[in-house]
């Protein structure tokens, strides 16, 4: 999120930011409470602190927040894209090595509309040179 916040701020654009919730709560619905695992499904409340968070650390960047629900996020990411300046979306790595992108950003690349940036963990805001 801070590439994205970054990118925002540098082209004079408010941030989307979109969160897919699992399919176990409806967007806006609130918290469904434990998964079996004993887990809290209260995504709403990870797309809160993610909002506040980037309101805090970048002051005059205002931040939209979208929560959708569904179980793959690739589709809500390409209906953000279409009215975007630029997509920016984080890359997990959870295939190691030997795969360049994972799966949702993969699907996305196949079928985005403006131009994207992925951004891996760890990643950060790039340096001044750049």
């Amino acid at each position: 999120m801070e590439w994205a916040a970054a990118e925002a701020l540098r082209l004079g654009q408010d941030l989307m930011v979109v969160h897919v919730c699992n399919g176990q709560e409806e967007p806006g619905g609130g918290p469904a409470g434990s998964g079996a695992d004993g887990m809290a499904t209260d995504t709403c409340s990870v797309l809160a602190e993610a909002v506040a968070s980037l309101a805090q650390d970048h002051p005059g960047l205002r931040v939209n927040p979208v929560l959708e629900s569904g179980r793959y996020p690739a589709p809500a990411l390409v209906r953000a894209g279409a009215h975007a300046v630029l997509l920016v979306i984080g890359c997990k790595g959870r295939g190691g090595l030997d795969v360049l992108v994972g799966s949702v950003a993969r699907d996305v690349l196949m079928d985005v509309q403006c131009p994207t940036l992925i951004t891996r963990p760890g990643q950060h805001q790039r340096s001044s040179g750049t």
